[in-house]
């Protein structure tokens, strides 16, 4: 949301959450991070926003590899074989792009 923001050229970046974030734990996290207080002294910005969209990044898809393992086990259980490669393959990607990730 931060990252479409930017592109969007949004001037309000707290207003722009606020109204369109429909996510409570996104909520919850945006809060703390205005939370944050930092000697502006001494501040690279840049290097920051940077730190924060990694962390999203990698919150996101730790979230969805804990959906797609929920969901294989419950494939699993229920012998579903095929649906079940699919969820692990989708897991293997998952992984992969974790692994891919970098702070910049």
């Amino acid at each position: 949301m931060i990252i479409e923001a930017k592109n969007n050229n949004i001037t309000d970046l707290g207003k722009y959450i606020e109204t369109n974030c429909k996510d409570i734990e996104t909520s919850k996290e945006f809060v703390l991070i205005q939370e944050i207080s930092f000697d502006e002294t001494n501040v690279d910005y840049s290097k920051l926003l940077t730190d924060y969209i990694f962390q999203i990044k990698k919150h996101t898809l730790e979230e969805k590899k804990k959906l797609i393992m929920h969901r294989l086990k419950e494939c699993e259980t229920k012998g579903l074989f095929e649906e079940s490669l699919k969820y692990v393959k989708e897991l293997k990607t998952i992984e992969d792009n974790l692994k891919g990730l970098e702070r910049g």
